[in-house]
């Protein structure tokens, strides 16, 4: 999977499952009832362990190596994942949708996310 495909389907997974994906703790990679953030529509369930929730994705740490080897040691692919996550935890829990989609917006415009997110909103 190309780093754009990931992306678009992060961002349509989150969109998709509507809310959240909380636990007691504050944001989940894979939350109760099936909800997962935006890297946990990512991790394979072959690979996810639940030691790390507690983690950030970044080189060399736990969750980094859950996923392919070809994203373990990709920058890039993990600064663009971080911003698509941290764009879940912070969207409000109330209007959870779009207040998300208002965040992906933002960080477009901003340059921090690629313009081609925006196709993940249509």
């Amino acid at each position: 999977m190309s780093t754009k495909q990931g992306l678009l389907l992060s961002i349509r997974a989150v969109i998709a499952q509507g809310e959240k994906s909380l636990g007691e703790g504050g944001c989940l990679y894979r939350g109760p009832n099936g909800l997962k953030c935006a890297i946990g529509h990512l991790i394979p369930d072959s690979t996810y362990t639940s030691c790390i929730e507690d983690k950030t994705l970044c080189l060399g740490n736990r969750v980094s190596d859950v996923f392919p080897n070809k994203y373990k040691s990709n920058s890039q692919w993990i600064e663009l994942f971080n911003n698509v996550q941290t764009q879940h935890d912070n969207a409000w829990e109330d209007d959870f949708v779009v207040s998300f989609i208002d965040n992906i917006i933002k960080h477009v415009k901003r340059g921090n996310l690629p313009e081609y997110c925006l196709e993940a909103l249509k």
